[in-house]
């Protein structure tokens, strides 16, 4: 969010969130209007879609891991990381919980610390280490309880467009 809101400083203007025009739920650029209501501004510009239509797809984000020495003993000395039903294998490794979002949280947890050990751990929309599917009522289930994905869990695809200009504030 500290980059949002940097921009926001210098540019007094943001790239429009875009909202569900049914549940008004925030589908892509939460950092964006965190840092506008930080600011205390009044108003957020955003795009409204219907997230229901077909023309709009949940991607995925790959991990991709260049390890460091350390990065690697680290992951060497671990088998498991939590416990559920609900798996994915990260590396040899496999992460578990009991639902999806929880295991995306270990997921975050785990490239943290691989992050803190010297890793490189990069996002890539093609090839990697393959996280676990998510559904649009998934992604809308969690966001009504209040509680967001990690950053970088979704990767929206439009097959419309979305203006890319920035909307002064």
């Amino acid at each position: 969010m500290k980059d949002a809101i940097i921009s926001v400083k210098e540019t007094k203007s943001i790239m429009p969130p875009i909202v569900d025009l049914r549940t008004l739920i925030v589908i892509d650029g939460h950092h964006r209007r965190e840092a506008v209501i930080s600011m205390n501004f009044r108003k957020i510009p955003f795009y409204l879609v219907d997230y229901s239509k077909d023309e709009i797809i949940v991607g995925k984000w790959f991990r991709k891991v260049l390890h460091s020495k350390l990065s690697s003993l680290f992951v060497s000395s671990l088998k498991r990381v939590g416990d559920g039903d609900l798996c994915m294998r990260f590396q040899s490794i496999s992460i578990c919980s009991r639902n999806v979002y929880s295991l995306y949280w270990r997921l975050e947890w785990l490239e943290e610390r691989l992050r803190g050990l010297g890793a490189k751990v990069d996002r890539d929309p093609v090839s990697g280490e393959e996280p676990p599917e998510l559904t649009k009522a998934e992604i809308i289930r969690v966001a009504k309880t209040g509680l967001r994905f990690p950053p970088k869990t979704t990767r929206h695809l439009y097959n419309f467009i979305i203006p890319k200009l920035r909307v002064k504030l």
